[in-house]
């Protein structure tokens, strides 16, 4: 009967996978390299276990800042403002220029804070998306229109309820509805159209 082999000797396909990494110098002086150089057999194999840890934390560090990017960040995306109007209700309405600067600027929903310029930027960000009746837009603009249905047909608002996401912060609270890939929101006597970035 023979003798079991050692578990520990390495067998003919490791001795040529060895050799195979050694002949590739350039390649194993990248992470993934040493990491595979460092899983073939050697003779003293054991006191390689501690720079192995080192290095497979380090392959892992941009994987948890990403896991954690993404967790801070959550929410509902980032939205660049793309126009700013009057209301249709309103169309010979004067701008406001600091409204008007805000065209091009970015607004970042993140998970417990809105970033972005004045007045967007605030802390502690609750969202809540709901079907908002079409006379509730913009603060009850609309409710007391009669031409109700024509006003809200030339914001794209063609159904009895728009999808809207509002978000309560700290300092303020804004209604953004939906149309199409597009938020609305109005802000002080403008119309703001944002797009995704």
């Amino acid at each position: 009967m023979s003798e079991p082999s050692d578990p520990r000797e390495p067998t003919p396909h490791m001795r040529r996978l060895a050799a195979s990494m050694s002949r590739s110098r350039d390649a194993l002086r990248t992470l993934p390299g040493m990491l595979s150089r460092s899983l073939a057999p050697s003779a003293g194999g054991k006191h390689r276990i501690w720079r192995d840890l080192r290095l497979m934390l380090v392959a892992l560090v941009p994987f948890v800042v990403a896991v954690v990017v993404m967790v801070m960040r959550g929410g509902h995306g980032a939205w660049v403002i793309v126009q700013a109007a009057p209301p249709p209700w309103q169309a010979d309405a004067g701008i406001d220029p600091r409204i008007r600067e805000l065209i091009g600027e970015t607004v970042v929903f993140e998970r417990t804070r809105l970033r972005g310029p004045d007045p967007f930027a605030c802390k502690g960000a609750r969202y809540r998306e709901f079907d908002m009746a079409v006379q509730g837009v913009f603060q009850g603009a609309l409710s007391d229109d009669p031409r109700l249905a024509q006003r809200a047909a030339t914001l794209g608002l063609d159904g009895p309820e728009v999808r809207t996401l509002r978000i309560d912060c700290d300092n303020a609270s804004f209604d953004f509805h939906r149309v199409d890939n597009r938020l609305l929101l109005m802000l002080d006597g403008a119309i703001l159209r944002l797009v995704p970035r």
